[in-house]
């Protein structure tokens, strides 16, 4: 556990977003905010697809392709960053899931706790 505020919580989060993206998908991440209000967090991570996949997705069923690819491989290695995020906010992750955005590029991480 640890005794955080609100605003180091977030940073935190952020820190651990970024480590868990470049570990996990081998991505750099130039932005990662967090939001955090009552149960849910909700990080953000701009401009994570690649030109090729943001094209692909302005179709509907590529873009429900790529959704279901990354949900698959963050389903298959979430369980560290959850345990992160358990630590730091001292509250556990009930459910958890991803959601892209092919018109801003943006990646998002929701839990709830």
């Amino acid at each position: 556990m640890e005794d955080l505020s609100s605003t180091d919580q977030k940073n935190a989060i952020a820190r651990e977003a970024g480590t868990f993206l470049k570990q996990e998908f081998g991505f750099h991440s130039e932005s990662v905010s967090v939001r955090m209000e009552n149960a849910m967090i909700l990080i953000r991570v701009e401009n994570f697809l690649c030109q090729a996949e943001q094209k692909i997705g302005l179709e509907k069923q590529n873009a429900n392709l790529v959704q279901q690819m990354y949900a698959k491989i963050f389903d298959a290695v979430k369980g560290p960053f959850i345990d992160r995020i358990n630590q730091i906010t001292d509250h556990k992750v009930v459910s958890s899931q991803i959601g892209i955005n092919f018109d801003t590029k943006n990646f998002l991480i929701s839990f709830r706790v």
